[in-house]
């Protein structure tokens, strides 16, 4: 009997331990489960998530389109009443929405009416979450950019660094941060606040909000890239178009005029610049000779370009006053030059009989003659404005004619500020002092075109590796 209990007791001990085994082993593969479960939830959502910013991105979206994507991704995966994602501005001193979903609390408190506002609320939250520019000082978001690490708020009603708000839809009960991040740069920060459940975020969904954020980083920086591509191509072929026209500008060969040799060169930085030169008979006795330089480069700069030659040769016929010619290109140019645009020149008539030369400078650089007899280099100057600055009064004041009496085998240089401009490794410019040597040096015995080549060859020698950052034009007149 007593063999009998004892035997019966086991059994149940056995029984139960069993039971509970069962028990551990069931709530363990439930577990396993749900975790399984869990795991493929997010793989689905990470894989959603990458789907979408992938057509966004092969779509060509805006950077704000992308974001307002990845925002929403993340407001769905973890189930989240509102989202944002700020960026750092350029400066790196602020931080500012760029994707807003859902009623998202301000991280800075605007005034008071702002909460009373009843109409689209949403989309003027939106609106004025997007206005603010966040200083990176002593805010929840600011600490979050220095920190580099994500945080999990579970308790924001306490929490002293979360903005307070009286109306109950902008109370932030719960809140994850996670800051945006490639290649150890900080690019912004991605959050969430408040769940439509009322329960607070969890640690699982911490990661999981992670996960996202390092995918909506890499994508970030992609989009970054793609743009400063674009904009890189639509660059040159501005660059390009404005090339053709310059190209089309410029005179393609010289002129032939009795007992005066004449020579020009181009060089422009970056393909294409604003320098321009040109020749135009003025009548059976006279020439005229033209150098500029337009402040503006690209399209715009060639245009402005194109304009102030037509007027020239509109104007230049029949007129020996260099001044006048000049008076009437401003007057033409002066309602089309944007302000920031603005045009140096300076234009020469030649009587190759007399040798007599007549210019106006309209700010452009001096004009150099060598003088053959004394071997030496005269900077002629004559007062004289930029074209684009001043509407009339001023301007017509300032522009004179200067006369210079040119003797047999003088020398004239015009050029433009890319030449004396020029730097070389060591960041030196090349100098009027060089130029003048160099124009003394090759003007003794050489023609035109053998002035020309000297002065270039000189300048490139004096840069050397050193790219090019200015055009380099020159112009030179022998008689």
């Amino acid at each position: 009997m007593t063999l009998l209990l004892f035997l019966f007791i086991v059994l149940g001990i056995a029984c139960v331990f069993l039971t509970l085994t069962l028990m551990r082993a069931r709530n363990l593969l439930t577990a396993v489960q749900d975790h399984r479960q869990r795991l493929m939830k997010e793989k689905e959502m990470v894989l959603e998530f990458i789907h979408d910013i992938g057509e966004a991105l092969s779509a060509e979206a805006t950077q704000e389109k992308l974001l307002s994507k990845m925002t929403s991704a993340a407001i769905r995966a973890t189930g989240a009443r509102a989202g944002a994602i700020f960026l750092l501005d350029p400066t790196k001193e602020h931080l500012y929405a760029v994707a807003v979903e859902g009623i998202f609390p301000p991280p800075i408190p605007p005034p008071d009416f702002i909460e009373s506002k009843v109409v689209s609320r949403s989309i003027y939250l939106e609106q004025v979450v997007k206005a603010q520019r966040i200083p990176l000082d002593d805010n929840f978001l600011s600490n979050m950019v220095k920190q580099g690490k994500s945080e999990l708020i579970t308790n924001g009603h306490n929490d002293p660094r979360l903005p307070r708000y009286e109306e109950e839809i902008l109370q932030i009960q719960s809140m994850m941060l996670v800051p945006l991040r490639f290649r150890g740069e900080t690019l912004g920060i991605l959050a969430v606040s408040n769940k439509k459940s009322g329960e607070d975020f969890t640690q699982a969904e911490l990661s999981l909000l992670e996960t996202l954020a390092d995918q909506a980083s890499f994508s970030i920086y992609s989009s970054r890239l793609t743009n400063l591509v674009r904009e890189k191509q639509r660059i040159d072929l501005d660059l390009e178009i404005a090339h053709d026209i310059q190209r089309l500008l410029l005179p393609d060969s010289f002129p032939q005029i009795q007992s005066v040799d004449v020579c020009a060169m181009n060089l422009p930085a970056q393909q294409v610049g604003g320098d321009y030169y040109d020749f135009l008979r003025v009548d059976d006795k006279h020439w005229g000779f033209v150098i500029a330089d337009v402040s503006g480069k690209g399209v715009a700069g060639a245009l402005i370009m194109t304009m102030c030659r037509s007027a020239l040769r509109a104007k230049a016929p029949g007129n020996h006053s260099p001044s006048d010619v000049v008076r009437e290109i401003n007057r033409i140019l002066i309602h089309d030059i944007k302000d920031d645009l603005f045009i140096t020149l300076t234009y020469a008539v030649l009587n190759p009989e007399t040798r007599e030369l007549v210019f106006a400078r309209a700010g452009h650089e001096p004009v150099l003659i060598y003088r053959a007899e004394e071997s030496q280099v005269e900077a002629v100057t004559g007062k004289g404005m930029a074209i684009g600055i001043d509407s009339g009064p001023v301007f017509d004041k300032l522009i004179t004619d200067v006369s210079v009496k040119l003797r047999p085998r003088d020398t004239v240089v015009f050029y433009t500020d890319g030449v004396t401009e020029a730097i070389d490794d060591q960041e030196q410019e090349f100098g009027r002092d060089n130029l003048y040597e160099a124009i003394r040096t090759f003007s003794r015995s050489g023609n035109a075109s053998e002035v020309i080549t000297g002065l270039e060859q000189r300048v490139k020698r004096f840069v050397g590796s050193h790219s090019q950052s200015d055009d380099i034009t020159l112009m030179v007149v022998k008689v």
